[in-house]
């Protein structure tokens, strides 16, 4: 959560009438280190709805039927749709500054594992 704060507090914004604001920050507290929801601004929210699901969001869609994905379904098929309707993996060490959004491809596995150990403070240089 701090780091969040950090890149509110580092970064701004242009409102509709062309002036430079601070990016805002809320969040609804479960306890003093875990969060319910947060809210960056007045547009993007994070909400961990792990906490108010009796399963994990995966399991619930793998209960699906794979007809329950009408507008995905029409989108995609075949091998495209198998992989639309599965968990993913999110870079979340990389996606560590506004900067990184605009980027328009992800760095290599190497390059990503590299910046977790140093996040979980393993030293890469000894391993």
């Amino acid at each position: 959560m701090q780091q969040i704060g950090k890149i509110a507090k580092n970064n701004t914004y242009i409102n509709k009438n062309g002036e430079e604001k601070e990016l805002t920050i809320n969040a609804i507290p479960n306890n003093m280190e875990k969060c319910m929801a947060f809210m960056l601004g007045y547009n993007l929210v994070f909400i961990d709805s792990f906490q108010f699901m009796s399963s994990s969001l995966d399991k619930l869609v793998n209960n699906l039927p794979k007809e329950s994905f009408k507008y995905t379904s029409e989108k995609f098929k075949g091998k495209v749709f198998d992989l639309m309707t599965k968990k993913g993996i999110y870079p979340y060490g990389h996606m560590d500054s506004f900067g990184n959004f605009t980027e328009t491809e992800l760095p290599t596995k190497e390059e990503l594992f590299y910046k977790s150990r140093l996040i979980m403070g393993f030293n890469v240089e000894n391993d």
